[in-house]
């Protein structure tokens, strides 16, 4: 029952609801780290997210993940556009980062190393508001992830932010 009044709201010109599969968007995030974002489309379900980001004078990260989108997960019998423009993803990614002080504010990426690189993989989870018009994107983000070089370390990141698609 529920399937076939989502099937109708969605059927309804007024409450159509049409989601993003190509194009490239570009913003910020703010959390831990703070930086720039971009996401680039591969079809209606998949994305590459990248970025690069800084935290607070301590590293410079970057980071590049391969996203599954599922739009439409928060679609309600009733048709809220607000909800049906909801889409959470999970991937998968890897990070680098470059030491630009002193390794002793470092000991979460780092430890005790002289090492100035790092390179971990991460699992970023979030929820993404798309609408088409205007054609913005903004999420939240939590991508715990592990480290293996210079040393085996955990490591959670966060952060919202907002990008513009062309």
């Amino acid at each position: 029952l529920a399937s076939s009044a989502i099937g109708r709201s969605s059927a309804a010109p007024s409450r159509e609801i049409r989601y993003r599969d190509s194009g490239l968007g570009l913003g910020v995030v703010l959390g831990e780290p703070t930086g720039f974002t971009g996401k680039w489309w591969m079809g209606s379900k998949r994305a590459i997210d990248f970025g690069v980001a800084f935290s607070f004078g301590n590293y410079v990260l970057f980071y590049a993940d391969y996203l599954f989108h599922f739009p439409g997960a928060f679609r309600t019998p009733r048709g809220e556009r607000f909800f049906a423009e909801l889409s959470p993803y999970v991937g998968i990614g890897g990070t680098l980062l470059i030491a630009t002080s002193s390794h002793s504010v470092n000991r979460m990426y780092f430890g005790t190393h002289t090492s100035a690189f790092g390179i971990g993989l991460r699992i970023p989870l979030g929820v993404e508001w798309m609408p088409i018009d205007p054609p913005l994107g903004v999420f939240f983000e939590l991508a715990p992830g592990i480290g293996f070089v210079p040393a085996t370390y955990a490591f959670i990141q966060a952060g919202i932010g907002v990008r513009y698609y062309f």
